[in-house]
């Protein structure tokens, strides 16, 4: 079995503690500099040198510089007021701020320890079952989408349909835009249509404007739905170096029900971020970014949206919603069985 030499955590503490100082600090972002302990790099005290695991600075809006010495521990006893004492040794001879991290938590003496010397002290830790009492700890989502079958690009010249015939994945931008896609903007334009609005003018993004109209059902598979884009400025099909000016383009696709997330709590939320002072605390998840832990999606509805919405684009749960209402009668009746506020 390998050592813990503890690298790994303080790796994650600064990473961490680098993504919480851009969310809620105002400065020139720029001037963000973390920096990582290890062999031979320390830091001149007044006295000696220091080895530090994890070294931030950075520049406020006013053009103040902050300095903060942060020690790591991936302890398994809680810190006592011994570690406290000589971290805050350390930062008086770096003439700097502390931040202390750790696992397990803080005895009581290290943390009138903290609160005399002005310390921050936080717990970076895995979420436990405490964590999750009255909780939904699993959720799955199921969606139908749009499964594309056929695409036919109109070209404002005739002449170039022969061109259009050339094997390959095309591409398609507005003027000026990027190139995205082509199966993913036709399947966000079927999305758009609902039952009773059967013509829709949609941004597509990145000046993709279209006006999307239903158009028919396939005879020969009544599964199938035809629907005609009509773009509302200039569009270019491409394919390499070539690009076809289009005026429009024809679609089918059918519907088939996808499975978009099945998510339990130990995936959704892998470290609790705590500072032990304030009471603050995080959630980091490899889904919801970072986030203040009373800002996580508080029911059913909003957490589907946010899961959706960062598959398939923003917006994409809403256009859902409105093309299938009976979706949401669902989620409101899961969300009254779960009692979930």
């Amino acid at each position: 079995m390998s050592k813990n030499t503890g690298k790994a955590y303080e790796k994650l503490s600064s990473e961490i503690l680098s993504e919480l100082y851009k969310i809620k600090e105002d400065f020139d972002m720029s001037s963000l500099k973390v920096e990582l302990g290890g062999p031979g790099k320390t830091k001149k005290g007044l006295s000696t040198c220091h080895q530090i695991d994890v070294w931030i600075e950075y520049t406020d809006t006013d053009g103040n510089e902050h300095k903060y010495a942060v020690q790591a521990k991936d302890e398994v006893h809680p810190i006592s007021q011994i570690d406290l004492l000589a971290f805050n040794t350390i930062i008086n001879e770096l003439g700097c701020k502390g931040i202390f991290v750790t696992k397990t938590g803080y005895q009581r003496g290290a943390i009138k320890v903290a609160k005399h010397y002005g310390i921050k002290i936080v717990t970076l830790r895995k979420p436990t079952n405490e964590d999750y009492f009255g909780r939904v700890m699993e959720i799955s989502f199921m969606m139908s989408s749009p499964t594309i079958t056929y695409i036919q690009p109109c070209p404002k010249d005739q002449s170039d349909n022969d061109k259009l015939r050339i094997a390959g994945e095309w591409k398609i931008r507005s003027k000026g835009g990027e190139r995205r896609d082509i199966r993913h903007i036709a399947a966000k334009a079927a999305l758009s249509l609902t039952e009773k609005n059967v013509s829709a003018d949609i941004d597509l993004n990145d000046g993709l404007q279209v006006c999307v109209k239903k158009k028919d059902i396939d005879e020969t598979d009544k599964a199938i739905e035809i629907v005609f884009l009509k773009f509302l400025t200039e569009t270019f099909i491409c394919l390499g170096d070539t690009e076809i000016e289009v005026i429009g383009m024809v679609i089918k696709y059918r519907w088939s029900d996808e499975m978009i997330a099945n998510i339990n709590a130990d995936n959704l939320i892998q470290n609790l971020y705590t500072d032990v002072l304030t009471g603050e605390e995080y959630t980091i998840s490899g889904l919801l970014g970072i986030r203040a832990r009373e800002s996580l999606p508080h029911n059913l509805e909003d957490m589907r949206r946010e899961l959706i919405d960062s598959v398939h684009g923003k917006g994409a749960y809403d256009a859902y919603v409105k093309a299938h209402p009976e979706e949401k009668k669902t989620v409101k009746k899961a969300m009254k069985k779960l009692s979930v506020d």
